[in-house]
């Protein structure tokens, strides 16, 4: 990770101060997702939508926080790419996801599941497709799987950490965050992500403390939250 990336997640952090929160939908309940009828009343286009969304994850199922295969459908797509290999579905859906084919993506790391159900690389693609399409916590059962799976477990609990910024959830984004950064404790950007979890938090001592450990290391706190931090700080005298 480098520290370019601090100046963006402002951008989000300030989303939180604002009252707004990215748009999920709740994954399925105890049944596959091609199933669940979500495009039912909806106009046409949000059903055309939904039902391209749920035609890319038929074969799947998410529940209790992880992916599994529907014994029904599953079979049926495993032969229809038994003779590829998992680096060339791997390989085509990082591409879609580049070309912003999302849905496409969303399909190919299915297939990629589906093909090497044993293997975390699927589902990893998996999680990073859904979060373009706002599945947010269908991504995280694909990242808790892939972790399962042998994934990395800084890369991908540093994804879920986002996640659950995503879904507008500081006190668990935080936590995550602390977490990461007792596995690498001189990673700039991670103290610069918690200094602005812990100041939409109102722990402003604990997000100067942040800013401070952030400098230290190196990083660049964008002088816009560094005042509006200071602010507050002086408030509280």
């Amino acid at each position: 990770m480098q520290i370019r990336y601090l100046t963006a997640v402002v951008a989000l952090g300030l989303c939180f101060g604002a009252g707004c929160r990215p748009t999920t939908s709740p994954p399925a309940q105890k049944q596959p997702v091609a199933e669940t009828n979500k495009g039912v009343g909806a106009n046409p286009i949000e059903a055309y939508r939904e039902n391209r969304f749920n035609e890319a994850v038929k074969g799947l199922v998410f529940e209790d926080g992880r992916v599994t295969l529907d014994p029904r459908e599953a079979p049926r797509i495993a032969d229809g790419v038994a003779s590829t290999t998992l680096d060339a579905l791997i390989a085509r859906g990082r591409d879609q996801i580049a070309h912003g084919q999302h849905v496409e993506a969303i399909g190919t790391f299915r297939d990629a599941v589906i093909h090497s159900p044993d293997q975390a690389a699927g589902y990893d693609g998996l999680g990073d497709a859904l979060i373009t399409k706002g599945r947010i916590e269908m991504s995280q059962a694909a990242f808790a799987t892939a972790l399962d799976r042998g994934a990395d477990g800084f890369q991908t609990g540093y994804k879920m950490a986002l996640n659950t910024q995503r879904l507008g959830d500081l006190e668990a984004y935080a936590s995550a965050l602390r977490g990461l950064i007792g596995e690498q404790p001189d990673n700039a950007e991670l103290h610069g992500r918690l200094a602005i979890a812990l100041y939409y938090q109102q722990n402003y001592e604990g997000a100067w403390t942040e800013v401070h450990t952030t400098e230290s290391l190196g990083g660049i706190v964008p002088p816009q939250f560094r005042q509006l931090l200071s602010g507050q700080m002086a408030e509280q005298g």
